[in-house]
């Protein structure tokens, strides 16, 4: 699956902190993947979400879209609420 990731940095003004946005496979229909609360962007591949939609991703029938999730960080350093 190496040959089909992207790993890219963005900075989000809504966040005010860079977010890490990574992509398996190149064509296909478009799938959001959110991680879990205190997840990164690749923590979905690291659970092998990604090699199991791999003949999926190969054919070209979908692409994987995943990013950093914020709330266990806002939770760290105790922004927001609880709630």
């Amino acid at each position: 699956m190496a040959d089909v990731k992207l790993r890219e940095r963005w900075y989000s003004a809504r966040v005010e902190s860079d977010v890490t946005v990574v992509r398996w496979g190149h064509y296909g229909r478009p799938v959001i993947v959110f991680p879990t609360a205190g997840g990164d962007a690749e923590e979905v591949e690291r659970m092998w979400l990604v090699d199991a939609v791999g003949d999926l991703l190969e054919s070209g029938t979908v692409k994987l879209y995943s990013c950093d999730s914020i709330a266990g960080a806002a939770m760290l350093r105790g922004d927001g609420s609880a709630r």
